[in-house]
């Protein structure tokens, strides 16, 4: 620890405060030991290239560390263009309405439990939580840890939309262009389909095809999506 702390004062490393609480990690029954682990160390060269630097305790969702965030307050700068801000300000009405369309309420819920999280926190700071307390507390995680569960599986059903789409739009070309090489060769003989007995749904079926989805079949879709059985 000692030659830590040399180090630390070799390199001229500055302790940011803390904002948010006094503590980042907490132990034994009810929490009640409370120590300062965590932590960001800058050296004022670094520091000077900001305009305010702070670190933020977080809501601790589900390890005894509290999470910490290091918030710089932007570069130090002129100042930007008029057109260049209002661009940022339309961009930013632009991915407020993306964000609630694409996630909705699965987001605010998730943000609602993690802000019930750290009033649990906060409380724990302040003194011994009865036992009624604690289960709200450990009802709280678990109920954040639920609605991250789900948002991460939005991202991730999401991401593969993306990749079945390119991937459907190669394979489309690739088709296109093998019968155009085929159907661009010189010779008496080209490829046809013509008289080829292929077997078509009835109209029926066909018609089931473009039927919407129930409530009940997408409810399935997403619990096995998540491992869990309806």
């Amino acid at each position: 620890m000692r030659r830590f702390t040399k180090v630390i004062d070799d390199l001229h490393l500055r302790n940011l405060p803390l904002l948010g609480g006094s503590s980042t990690w907490s132990e034994g029954l009810n929490n009640q030991a409370y120590l300062r682990l965590d932590r960001f160390l800058v050296s004022e060269g670094w520091e000077g290239h900001f305009s305010n630097v702070l670190q933020c305790v977080l809501p601790k969702p589900v390890s005894d560390h509290s999470p910490i965030l290091l918030d710089v307050g932007g570069m130090r700068r002129g100042p930007s263009p008029f057109r260049f801000e209002k661009k940022l300000k339309k961009l930013k009405g632009f991915l407020k309405s993306w964000n609630f369309e694409v996630f909705g309420n699965v987001a605010i819920r998730k943000n609602l439990t993690l802000t019930q999280v750290g009033f649990w926190d906060s409380q724990e700071l302040l003194g011994t939580l009865s036992i009624k307390e604690e289960i709200a507390k450990k009802a709280s995680r678990v109920e954040f840890r639920k609605w991250a569960l789900m948002e991460e599986t939005s991202w991730r059903q999401k991401s593969r939309e993306v990749w079945l789409k390119e991937e459907e739009a190669d394979i489309k070309a690739e088709i296109v262009q093998a019968f155009q090489a085929l159907l661009s060769k010189s010779g008496d003989w080209h490829p046809s389909i013509s008289g080829m007995d292929f077997e078509t749904l009835n109209r029926q079926d066909a018609a089931k095809l473009e039927e919407p989805f129930t409530e009940e079949e997408v409810s399935m879709c997403c619990q096995l999506l998540m491992g869990t059985k309806p």
